[in-house]
């Protein structure tokens, strides 16, 4: 027959267990916040990359003008 366990090494197995628990849930905390973070740079992220394409549309549209201007320009100097 195998002896039964001591009240003492059941509580150690006990205390043990709990601590687990604890650093479990500590574990999983941090995760979350992790998960957290890394959602909010993604979304900034999304956002830097809207304002980028939204600025180079509009660096686009201001060269397309200009080159309008400078052939409208061209055109009036070569007829003068």
């Amino acid at each position: 027959n195998a002896p039964l366990p001591s009240s003492s090494s059941s509580n150690w197995g006990s205390v043990q267990y709990e601590e687990i628990k604890v650093e479990n849930e500590l574990f999983k905390q941090e995760l979350q916040a992790r998960e957290l973070t890394i959602h909010t740079l993604r979304s900034e992220l999304q956002e830097s990359e809207l304002l980028v394409q939204r600025a180079e549309e509009q660096l686009h549209e201001q060269t397309s003008q200009l080159n309008e201007q400078l052939k409208d320009e061209h055109s009036r100097l070569t007829l003068a």
